[in-house]
Formats: structure tokens, sequence, C-alpha cells
């Protein structure tokens, strides 16, 4: 983004800047705590990206995964059976237990999880090099 606004003047789309995959997730650990979220809830997200950046951004002091997901999709991501349960490929699963939906600015479909309420835990979206990045947001999602 920022090699392209030098290029063109223009200030391109935040979402084409693929280096954007790479900043803000170290602040992730940082908001849930300010949020006051449990330590022991872990992540979801419901595309590879988003799950993978989550999952690394917080470890090994919590456990992300990847839902819904194939059946391909569920042999590398942790199952966590006391927090989800799995109604089957490509179906969101039923809340057990309260867990951290993750999602970015690529991806504005909410979390689907069927009698559950999510609400906004917060969002990281500070600019860098004054281009502005795409956001990160984290909700707090509970069975009902």
């Amino acid at each position: 983004s920022l090699a392209s606004r030098w290029w063109n003047g223009a200030t391109p789309h935040p979402l084409w800047d693929v280096s954007n995959d790479l900043s803000g997730w170290s602040e992730l650990p940082e908001l849930l705590g300010r949020a006051g979220v449990p330590a022991d809830a872990p992540l979801v997200g419901s595309r590879y990206q988003t799950a993978a950046q989550a999952a690394f951004a917080a470890w090994p002091g919590r456990v992300a995964t990847l839902s819904p997901s194939s059946e391909v999709e569920k042999k590398e991501w942790p199952a966590l059976e006391d927090w989800i349960r799995e109604e089957g490929p490509g179906r969101w699963p039923r809340l057990l237990r309260p867990v951290v939906y993750v999602s970015d600015d690529r991806y504005g479909e909410p979390p689907r999880f069927p009698n559950a309420s999510c609400v906004p835990a917060g969002t990281i979206d500070s600019p860098r090099f004054g281009v502005a990045r795409k956001g990160i947001h984290a909700l707090f999602c509970s069975p009902r």
C-alpha cells in the first residue's frame, strides 16, 4: 500500500495489501485481555487465513481452530469438543461454551453459531505508515 500510494498518489484499498496479513495480529492477546475475555476461551476463525493468523498470534496462551471446516480441514485443526459441537461439514457448529470469533475486513459475514449471541470484544485497526490497515475483529460468543 505504501509503495502504491507513492507510485500513483492514491491510497489503495487496504484489502489489496497482502502485508496486512502480517500487521496487527500481535495486538490480539492484549485486546482480549482488555475486553475481559476469559483466558480459556478459544479462538474460532471461519476462514483458513484468519484462523491461522489468530492461532499464531495467540500461541501459546490460547488455542484456535477453523470452523466451519471441511473433512480434510478438520484433520489440521483442534476439534475443541468441550467448546463446540460440529453440525456437519460446512455447517456452523453449536457452541457448548463461550468462544472468541475472529475475523477481518476481507470477510464481512458475521458468525452464525446457532442459538448463540455474540458481542464485540474489540477491533484492531490502527494505520501503519499512514496507510489504513484492514480491521481485525474479535467477538465474544456464548451459547444461549
